[in-house]
């Protein structure tokens, strides 16, 4: 599993971490102008962003709240608390992510103390 954010100075997942959590986690692409998640929803997965940048957003006012690059780890509090999403997630330019579930997120972070 070759990490796109290999040029980054300090990429949170090293390519050997990003193999080690094989099986469980998955790699998928996405088009540019995706919803990856929906603010309100219920969903207990985090994203590594390999490659590309996406948007935390809301529509109702519209507001930006942070553009994420190669080597972001995103949609992290969800998993974390157990709440619903607070914002959009929405690919700004092709992409390529790495799901990752979390409970499998929470031993990662567990064993990295």
């Amino acid at each position: 599993m070759e990490g796109n954010a290999r040029g980054l100075r300090n990429p949170l997942l090293s390519d050997e971490e990003q193999a080690a959590l094989k099986p469980e986690a998955h790699a998928v692409s996405y088009p540019k102008g995706a919803t990856l998640t929906r603010a309100g929803e219920h969903s207990d997965y985090v994203l590594y962003l390999r490659s590309g940048h996406v948007k935390s957003c809301t529509h109702d006012p519209l507001a930006i709240f942070g553009i994420h690059g190669p080597g972001s780890v995103i949609g992290e509090l969800a998993s974390l608390t157990g709440e619903p999403r607070g914002t959009d997630l929405v690919a700004l330019t092709p992409i390529d992510v790495l799901h990752i579930p979390g409970d499998v997120f929470l031993k990662l972070l567990q064993s990295n103390r």
